[in-house]
């Protein structure tokens, strides 16, 4: 009966314009309870067919049938070994066994079993070694251990032996010619010693995507008069029986071999024990992955100690220079925080009082007796602002036929652009600290002495600098940006190291990947979100409103960004790519999400960009919790949740379906 049935397979692909085939009418019966070799060079087609039969390449036109169903239904019956040894580098030899035991959901009494077994026969090191310290031929090794662990009944083997020892292979062809015939099962090898395929009981010759051959060992001698497989391979590439059907289509009929019954029941969509394989084995992995514990533990906080110390500080060290054309001999006077002001106003110098509010700011003047020498100092930046302070300055304050007072010139350094808000900001704050002091001392007008204008809190206080509101926004932008890197790089790496591939074929569904990675980034999203509350806490940032909500949207947003990594590493099967996107996405949050400058001043043509951001107004929502103290219940709070959520529920779903549109690497 057979087991594995391909007819007319053809898979193709276009290189510079040109079509290769790669499977030109393939053709191929394995039965029940045989080992079928498939032999060929480098090239000709034998992984391909493999990757064809396993699911993971889609044929442009043919059937291939594994117990008379795609062999994607009928996984758990399956042990399929790739070329490569597709295996996470960081577990240890038993944890790798387990990882591949429980996506086939075998009890611990049955592994353990299996295990002592298999480790005897494959002659494995220490179970506590890991994978990256195994040498190659000992990697081969546990490929194969992990590919026969679940007892399969059909193995799909490409070239198992190879970087094994004599020895070994022999044993591995004992072992498998023994469960061959007494266990029924069924393997499709392929391999590069052509002898070794004597043990089997049947064998495929391809040659450029055409099986040229296929029949029992010695039944090919015969035909071909030759005294070995290897002669016979080279007879019948020298002859070029290309097509040749004498011994491909003389072959029988032969009744399909259906898959067992309990398969058609299992339509489970999430299964527990496939859930704890792929989290124990991401627990095991992120653990002993030094890069991976930087990025969610160290890196996040390190960024928000360089941020506060970086930025939004007051500017120091400034120096004012200053002509005083009324009084030159301030800089012969003490001024320091005590009042110069006397008890009869007229006959004082109010601007020495002036200079002495400006060096209560913590900024030092310096005092130049000419225009030249002081315009010398600007442009070679000794100081930063010069102020000019006219003869006439107290005289006009209290001559009330002047509607203005003597003009003071200001000239700032405008290459130092956030310094200047800095200086005029204390400049003016100065100037009215002058202004009421002169007010209580002296007989000035009552406008004078309330101020022209007054500032009043409706939301928050007064006195938070831009550094407050820029870390309000670190602290939401961190997560996202942490847990969109980590996704891009561990999707990217697990698919390039095989795993990914490996583990779809051991009939893991996509529910599971996506369900099992979504639980891996709530995790790791607490752990950001403590950091960052932590952080909040330490630099004295006041949450007016609801640190639980704060907390909840930490870690809704990391979820985001670990999810938008997740479908940006299943849609660009390179890392350079998925990794340039990523970039891009971040690099756009940063600039249009609010996060340094407003959303307001943004150019037209971009605003649309930075409102379906997901950083966007979520960093509004939080902002605006911290600062203003706002609910749940608040419109943009509401807005803020209502995007976050969103994003979660839209990845998700077009994750899910992107999975099932293109489930395998192409790497």
């Amino acid at each position: 009966m057979s087991c594995v049935e391909v007819k007319n397979v053809f898979k193709s692909y276009w290189n510079g314009g040109k079509e290769e085939k790669i499977l030109n009418g393939i053709n191929m019966n394995v039965d029940e309870g045989t080992i079928y070799a498939l032999i060929g060079a480098s090239g000709c087609g034998k992984t391909t067919l493999l990757s064809c039969l396993m699911g993971v390449q889609k044929p442009q036109s043919g059937e291939l049938k594994v117990f008379n169903r795609k062999s994607t239904e009928v996984s758990k019956l399956i042990g399929f070994m790739p070329q490569h040894n597709s295996l996470v580098a960081e577990l240890t030899i038993i944890e790798t066994l387990q990882y591949f035991s429980r996506l086939y959901e075998m009890d611990n009494d049955t592994f353990y079993e299996r295990f002592n077994m298999i480790r005897r026969l494959l002659e494995l090191p220490q179970s506590n070694l890991k994978i990256q310290n195994l040498s190659g031929g000992q990697q081969r090794r546990v490929s194969l251990a992990a590919t026969i662990i679940h007892n399969p009944k059909l193995l799909i083997l490409d070239e198992p032996t190879v970087g094994l020892d004599f020895l070994l292979r022999e044993k591995i062809w004992n072992f498998l010619i023994e469960k061959t015939e007494n266990e029924g099962l069924t393997t499709i090898i392929t391999t590069h010693y052509i002898s070794e395929a004597a043990n089997a009981h049947r064998c495929g010759f391809m040659r450029k995507g055409i099986l040229i051959s296929e029949d029992e060992p010695r039944k090919i001698l015969r035909n071909l008069n030759v005294g070995s497989l290897d002669e016979a391979f080279y007879e019948l590439c020298t002859k070029e029986y290309f097509g040749n059907q004498n011994i491909i289509e003389n072959r029988q009929e032969r009744k399909n071999v259906g898959a067992d019954d309990e398969l058609e029941n299992d339509k489970r969509i999430f299964r527990y024990k496939i859930l704890k394989g792929l989290l124990v084995k991401e627990f095991h992995r992120m653990k002993r992955n030094y890069l991976e514990i930087f990025l969610v533990l160290i890196l996040p906080i390190f960024q928000i100690i360089i941020f506060n110390n970086c930025i939004g500080l007051m500017p120091t060290d400034l120096k004012f220079g200053v002509i005083n054309y009324e009084n030159q001999h301030c800089k012969n006077q003490t001024i320091n925080n005590n009042s110069i002001l006397s008890e009869e106003c007229p006959n004082s110098t109010f601007s020495c009082e002036l200079i002495n509010q400006i060096n209560n700011k913590n900024i030092e003047t310096i005092f130049y007796d000419s225009n030249l020498q002081a315009i010398e100092d600007f442009k070679i930046r000794n100081i930063f602002t010069l102020i000019e302070i006219p003869e006439n300055f107290t005289k006009i304050i209290f001559d009330e036929s002047n509607e203005k007072f003597g003009e003071i010139s200001v000239s700032i350094d405008n290459l130092k652009h956030p310094v200047i808000f800095f200086a005029k900001a204390k400049i003016i704050e100065s100037f009215f600290d002058f202004m009421g002091k002169l007010a209580e001392k002296c007989d000035v007008n009552e406008f004078i002495r309330t101020k022209p204008m007054r500032f009043f809190e409706l939301f928050g206080k007064l006195d938070y600098d831009s550094r407050t509101t820029m870390m309000t926004a670190i602290v939401i932008s961190t997560p996202f940006t942490m847990t969109n890197i980590f996704a891009l790089l561990i999707i990217s790496d697990t698919r390039i190291a095989g795993v990914w591939n490996r583990t779809l074929l051991c009939g893991v569904n996509v529910a599971e990947i996506i369900l099992a990675r979504i639980i891996e980034c709530l995790l790791i999203a607490f752990i950001l979100a403590i950091s960052m509350m932590t952080c909040l806490n330490i630099y004295g940032i006041e949450i007016v409103g609801s640190s639980l909500l704060i907390f909840i949207i930490m870690i809704e947003i990391a979820v985001v960004g670990f999810m938008l990594g997740f479908l940006i590493s299943i849609i660009f099967d390179k890392f350079q790519a998925s990794s340039g996107v990523g970039q891009i996405i971040l690099v756009l949050g940063i600039f249009t999400g609010g996060i340094f400058w407003p959303i307001e001043s943004l150019s037209t043509w971009i605003k649309p960009i930075s409102y379906v951001h997901p950083l966007t107004f979520v960093i509004l929502a939080v902002r605006n919790v911290i600062i203003k103290g706002f609910s749940f219940y608040q419109p943009s709070v509401l807005l803020g949740l209502a995007v976050v959520n969103s994003w979660i529920i839209f990845l998700a779903i077009l994750s899910y379906f992107v999975l099932e549109k293109r489930k395998f690497s192409k790497i």
